[in-house]
């Protein structure tokens, strides 16, 4: 089974909450069809004085990549782990 690993640098993350709303794995959680998501806001503010976004499970990762080809501020990296 592959494997992702989800990178946040959170110096460049400005809280748009793009990637969480892009989803597809966290808008099932939203609609109550899994039970976490991959991401979401957390309370942690970056260098910037945003929020920033954080990695919840990233065992529901799919891979899609929607988040990094979706974040204007390159905040986000989606990774294959061999």
């Amino acid at each position: 089974m592959v494997k992702w690993r989800i990178e946040i640098i959170e110096d460049f993350c400005k809280g748009c909450e793009i990637c969480v709303n892009i989803c597809p794995v966290t808008n099932l959680y939203k609609s109550g069809k899994v039970d976490k998501p991959v991401l979401r806001m957390s309370d942690r503010f970056g260098y910037q004085g945003y929020p920033v976004v954080e990695v919840v499970d990233p065992t529901k990762c799919t891979g899609c990549h929607l988040c990094d080809y979706s974040c204007p501020d390159l905040a986000i990296h989606v990774i294959k782990e061999e």
